[in-house]
């Protein structure tokens, strides 16, 4: 439904448009209306783009054309959109007009809680599907070219065929599980995720839990929450790179669910991964084009407290605990949900962003993290000793 820019500006080989990587959040200003300038989710997942906040259209006096109803990210809660056909936005020096854009009748998303900066929406690749987008992780910077550029941009990259759906691009590749098992599995390319890699469970006769797995929330979806399990698989092949003993979310598709809106997917791959490479969208050709960053062969960063918080509060610096990872050191330490965290060795969280929070979950250290906390009104400290659970 989105109209593409097929052309860029007279005189201009190449736009580019800066972005923020915030909790491994691809971040976009977009100028809405000339009046407003607002956070967007870059997310090459989403069919369309989407104003999360309604009370941005209804300051804008933005008209509603219809009313659609979809299931949330657990395949059971019903939601509400309207279509608002008429928004102009710009985004830099692209200008977009008369675009057909779903408003959330609520927020069910409240991203901003997550990444730990306003969000306003999501903005889908569909804008650019006839152009070249060149998303550089290193220089936080997306860069949309003319297809005729194709040959002489992507001469050091690795091509790879994608398929693609609803503005969607999906991999077609192969994991080893933990048992040696190989699945030919289809995975969405998804910029909107900060997680690595996410299989669907039921999806494929050889997707199973691993032995070892522990319980945990594994992001935040649209309608709420997305529960399942953290394990850790023995390879995902993205040819010719190989990523070994990876930590995996596992994403329990109940059996009974209508499975058709997942496209005939079994996971998605998230920025946790995408970020190892510079990448060309050619969603036209039906290619995507990666060259890796020295950070390829790299470990993973990976949560080492098992503790999932959100931000709330004046300037989203309050932070509470959102879910406890079962057997994590934080669980073994006696921290529960809704416990709302006050200082990290000695000083105030409100000294921190989120995104710094959880930089300092992930690197292991000797000493304990000294953390006071407060529940039911009562401070209470607790040592965190970091170590991995998974």
């Amino acid at each position: 439904m989105a109209q593409e820019i097929v052309n860029l500006p007279k005189n201009h080989k190449n736009v580019l448009i800066p972005f923020e990587y915030v909790n491994n959040f691809i971040i976009v200003k977009i100028r809405l209306e000339g009046l407003m300038t607002l956070n967007f989710v870059l997310d090459t997942g989403a069919e369309q783009t989407i104003i999360t906040k309604r009370q941005v259209t209804d300051l804008l006096k933005i008209n509603y054309n219809k009313k659609y109803t979809f299931y949330g990210a657990d395949m059971s809660r019903e939601l509400h959109a309207y279509l608002a056909r008429f928004v102009n936005f710009n985004i830099g020096e692209l200008y977009f007009t008369n675009q057909p854009i779903f408003v959330l009748e609520e927020d069910y998303l409240q991203l901003e809680n997550f990444v730990g900066i306003d969000i306003h929406g999501i903005l889908s690749f569909s804008h650019f599907y006839k152009l070249l987008v060149q998303l550089n992780y290193k220089t936080k910077t997306l860069k949309l070219y003319e297809r005729k550029h194709l040959d002489q941009l992507v001469q050091s990259y690795q091509q790879l065929p994608i398929r693609v759906k609803d503005n969607r691009p999906y991999l077609h590749t192969d994991i080893v599980l933990q048992n040696k098992d190989t699945a030919q599995v289809q995975l969405l390319i998804d910029s909107g995720s900060s997680l690595g890699l996410v299989l669907h469970n039921y999806t494929h006769p050889k997707i199973k839990l691993p032995e070892h797995h522990v319980k945990g929330k594994i992001g935040v979806g649209m309608g709420g929450k997305v529960e399942g399990y953290l394990g850790r698989i023995h390879r995902l092949n993205i040819k010719p790179y190989q990523l070994y003993n990876l930590l995996t979310q596992f994403q329990v598709v109940p059996h009974t669910a209508d499975t058709a809106s997942l496209d005939g997917r079994h996971g998605f791959i998230g920025n946790l991964i995408l970020d190892r490479f510079t990448m060309v969208f050619d969603f036209v050709g039906k290619h995507v084009y990666l060259k890796p960053l020295k950070k390829l062969d790299l470990s993973f960063p990976v949560d080492l407290s098992g503790l999932v918080l959100y931000a709330t509060g004046r300037n989203l610096r309050q932070y509470v605990v959102e879910t406890v990872i079962s057997t994590s050191p934080a669980e073994e330490v006696g921290i529960q949900k809704d416990d709302l965290l006050l200082k990290i060795n000695g000083l105030p969280t409100k000294l921190f962003s989120l995104n710094t929070i959880s930089k300092k979950m992930t690197k292991a250290r000797k000493k304990p993290l000294k953390l006071m906390l407060k529940r039911n009104g009562q401070k209470i400290k607790r040592l965190l000793y970091l170590r991995e659970y998974i």
